[in-house]
């Protein structure tokens, strides 16, 4: 058979010419091959360079591959150029600050040197919010925040590594706000010890200065500014950054094979959302939202770029894109597996599914891309506040002012204010309750607009939560019934008999096809135990969450469910009395938005009742405890699949006893079935409860 695909052409980038992104090119491939071929290197990590190897060989997206990686630092840095033109033209102020900062640990400011073989294990996140919550403390302000490890041939680690500018801030502010002398990027030659017989250079402590720089130094091409920025190298040069004092040796130097390709498959499982990203609080972008782009002030973006940089965002109303285009847009450069891949192909070319998909799947990644590559507005119908806030927030993390929800948690002129933007289709999301759906003034604004997708999450509430409950999820089929020339989608992690029944019966109103997606349940990560509640149990729980606790600060995320409000309250308050910080969320709690908000960017232990946590995706949830039985084995796996969503090991308990049983109170005969089998699913030996458990979810 005739191989027919060709390379694509190599050309000039403002970073780099053609020439030596062929001879870069060439060069990681051949030290990608030495080391493969090498008969010391380990089974597991030859593996995972041959699957490298192969991406770039078959010209694939990665930042591994510096064909690919100097062509996204030129979109970067046109959106970059592109908000500072808009600064500069808005303000009277047109400087900025630059500065390096080394990623320091968010407890105690330390740096973090990453041991070779711990590279592929670290996370930017968590230094990435440490810097965002100081950055929060400047008014008015925009930054653009690029990431980078590099390796230090001295103290044979990889520093990991800010460069951040900022626009919209006094010099002696930004001073202020961070400690220069404890977070700049440099070595203490008190606590490095130099091996003179290596003939190591001296490395001395310098005082660092913020560096102010006119926009106009962004906007013609500096080649400083712009390198610092976005710059993606694998190798270590002979000297380190200019705050660095130590004797040169002569020209460049590339680590050895292992730690070049170490650094290679880093930057393989990197995507757009880990190596830069802005901080744009509201008032700066203003700015920016409300400036008309056009051809001249563009410069080198197209129309997506544009979507991209948040101009103009009420373009991705109209606007549609290459499912690949639309993944790179919410920060993945693939789908997360072939599954995921078949069930966005297949919503793209057909009208209706259903996906049955185990939590961390990425099912919200489903039809956030469907979305994005079609036309028109997508409606999604969520059963909570805090996952809806949730989703909100993500998505317009990603693309500026994309989404939007109206709730009661707003007022009634925020609200207002959303439907008058929504009516001219400035957002290609809303998220809304089942409630929402019979609001007269909202179904007046969407049937005035193109609604290409409607999306029910977490539809098992559509059975658990409908009758006396919220009657409104009974009635959904008359919303779909309005727009019935969208396409809809339903997703849950977990279904009985009796749900599947019910979704599947509201996905075919209007007589319209459809295709189950089915996937295995099981999570082998997640540990679960089930534990006799001795006494009123408080003691028992305080042992489980002693691990999550040091020197009385949280060091671990853990959950803890309840059934109800005054159970949430006297737990939480509780656990503060005898010195284990916890936060409370049920539907009558004020700051909601606020301990959610703490819950995603720190370690937290949050006592709540099921209105919290479902959908919410924070992946290192270590331990979910319930303090009583939920009302079904569903609810119990749904609330319980919080934990180790990044893969990792994890526990989830069960505390119960006989008369917990007592206290959930089975209105139908459908929710008594779902009580026997919690029951049962507790008196089980060990062994068997997942294996019952994921039987009577699927």
């Amino acid at each position: 058979m005739t191989n027919n695909f060709r390379a694509p052409k190599i050309e000039d980038t403002r970073f780099m010419k053609a020439d030596k992104i062929s001879e870069e090119r060439a060069e990681r491939i051949k030290i990608l091959k030495r080391e493969i071929n090498s008969k010391n290197t380990e089974p597991t990590h030859r593996g995972r360079l041959k699957t490298l190897l192969a991406k770039i060989m078959n010209w694939e997206d990665t930042l591994a591959d510096i064909f690919y990686s100097t062509k996204f630092q030129d979109k970067l840095y046109a959106e970059i150029k592109s908000k500072c033109r808009i600064f500069r033209k808005n303000t009277s102020d047109s400087s900025a600050v630059f500065m390096t900062l080394n990623c320091w640990n968010y407890k105690n400011n330390k740096t973090d040197w990453i041991a070779v073989d711990d590279l592929l294990s670290f996370d930017p996140k968590t230094p990435l919010n440490t810097l965002r919550r100081k950055l929060e403390k400047l008014d008015d302000i925009a930054a653009f925040i690029s990431f980078e490890v590099k390796y230090d041939i001295r103290v044979g680690a990889f520093l990991p590594h800010f460069h951040i500018l900022i626009l919209g801030a006094m010099e002696s502010d930004v001073e202020q706000v961070f400690d220069m002398s404890a977070d700049t990027f440099m070595l203490n030659r008190n606590t490095f010890k130099i091996d003179e017989t290596k003939h190591d250079p001296l490395i001395y402590r310098k005082e660092f200065k913020l560096k102010p720089i006119k926009i106009d130094a962004v906007l013609n091409d500096g080649k400083n500014l712009r390198g610092y920025i976005c710059k993606f190298r694998t190798y270590q040069r002979a000297y380190m950054q200019q705050i660095l004092k130590l004797k040169q040796r002569d020209g460049a130097q590339r680590p050895i094979p292992h730690i070049h390709n170490m650094h290679l498959l880093y930057l393989d499982k990197m995507t757009r959302g880990k190596v830069f990203s802005t901080y744009d609080p509201q008032k700066m972008m203003k700015y920016i939202t409300k400036q008309k782009i056009d051809s001249d002030s563009c410069g080198y973006l197209d129309t997506d770029e544009m979507c991209l940089s948040g101009v103009k965002s009420n373009i991705w109303y109209e606007n549609n894109t290459s499912l690949k285009a639309a993944l790179n847009y919410l920060g993945y450069d693939k789908f997360k597996s072939k599954k995921q891949k078949r069930i966005v192909k297949y919503l793209k070319k057909n009208k209706a599914c259903f996906v049955l998909q185990p939590t961390a799947f990425g099912k919200s990644c489903i039809y956030q891309t469907v979305a994005l590559s079609q036309k028109g507005l997508c409606v999604v119908i969520e059963p909570t506040k805090s996952l809806m806030q949730d989703q909100v927030d993500k998505l317009n993390a990603h693309i500026k002012n994309i989404a939007i929800t109206i709730n009661s948690d707003k007022t009634g002129a925020e609200n207002e204010e959303a439907l008058k933007a929504l009516s001219v289709g400035k957002y290609k999301f809303i998220f809304i309750s089942p409630e929402k759906t019979f609001d007269d003034n909202l179904i007046k604004v969407l049937k005035s607009l193109d609604v290409s997708l409607i999306v029910i999450d977490e539809a098992h509430c559509v059975e658990h939560w409908g009758y006396d409950f919220r009657p409104q999820y009974d009635n959904l089929d008359k919303f779909l019934q309005k727009f019935s020339s969208a396409k809809r989608i339903a997703m849950t992690a977990t279904a009985d008999e009796f749900t599947q029944t019910k979704i599947l019966t509201l996905l075919q109103t209007g007589g319209v096809g459809f295709k189950s997606f089915i996937g295995n349940l099981s999570r082998d990560n997640i540990s679960y135990k089930v534990v006799e509640k001795k006494a009123d149990g408080f003691n028992q729980l305080k042992k489980y969450l002693s691990p999550c606790v040091k020197n009385g600060e949280v060091i671990k995320t853990a959950l803890v469910y309840c059934n109800v409000r005054d159970r949430v309250n006297l737990l939480c308050d509780e656990l503060n009395k005898v010195g284990i910080s916890a936060h409370k969320f049920h539907s009558h709690v004020k700051n909601k938005n606020k301990v959610q908000h703490i819950f995603m960017n720190e370690p937290a232990i949050v006592v709540a009742t099921n209105a919290f946590g479902m959908g919410i995706d924070k992946p290192d949830v270590e331990l979910v405890i319930h303090f009583e039985p939920s009302k079904s084995l569903e609810l119990y796996y749904q609330e319980s699949g919080r934990a180790g969503r990044d893969g990792r090991k994890c526990c989830a308990i069960l505390m119960c006893c006989d008369r917990d049983f007592k206290y959930l109170f089975p209105k139908t005969e459908k929710e008594e079935q779902r009580v026997k089998k919690m029951k049962k699913y507790v008196n089980l030996p060990d062994y068997k409860r997942v294996g019952f458990m994921l039987e009577s979810i699927s």
